[in-house]
């Protein structure tokens, strides 16, 4: 757990600009990293998932705290417990993403990473600072313990192992279809 622990450290503390583009299904972890990046662009038909009670798992990536602080503590309930799907216009609604792109996202982002990258660099990287003071990048290093914490305890419960065992046998028979 300590190079996943690591990692959302990582994305916590990272001084520069994080840009995503989301084109397609962003499940789990792929969307749960997306609210510690500085501007998150969607493509009309991006979905964003979280089924982890569905997987016998809790919330990662600081998302128990983040998801309440842009949309809410029942849209976040609805995406963390219940497993709710929400769709791309559904995620600007909510301020879960920056905007959505009906053609090209990748595009429209390299295009926001030539303009940035043409702007006074130390301007940037000041702004990013003020927006996450030390005490929310604090706050959220105890978020990211906390969950993954959790999500040592719930890897080892029989709830779990159900779980995966459940999945793995969903796998392999689509497997066996193909």
């Amino acid at each position: 757990m300590k190079g996943f622990t690591d990692f959302v450290h990582t994305l916590i503390h990272f001084p520069k600009l994080l840009i995503a583009a989301v084109n397609g299904p962003a499940i789990g972890i792929g969307c749960t990293i997306l609210p510690l990046c500085d501007f998150v662009y969607a493509s009309s038909s991006a979905t964003f998932h979280t089924p982890f009670v569905a997987l016998a798992i809790c919330p990662e990536a600081c998302s128990s705290y983040t998801f309440p602080q842009l949309m809410g503590n029942r849209r976040a309930a609805e995406m963390l417990i219940l497993g709710k799907k929400i769709t791309a216009k559904e995620a600007l609604e909510c301020g879960f993403v920056t905007d959505v792109i009906e053609n090209d996202v990748l595009g429209h982002v390299m295009e926001l990473c030539q303009k940035l990258g043409n702007s006074p660099q130390e301007s940037i990287l000041a702004s990013k600072r003020l927006l996450r003071p030390q005490t929310m990048l604090t706050l959220l290093d105890s978020v990211n313990q906390a969950e993954v914490s959790e999500l040592y305890k719930r890897q080892s419960s029989p709830e779990f192992a159900e779980s995966a065992a459940r999945l793995l046998n969903l796998l392999q028979k689509k497997k066996s279809k193909l």
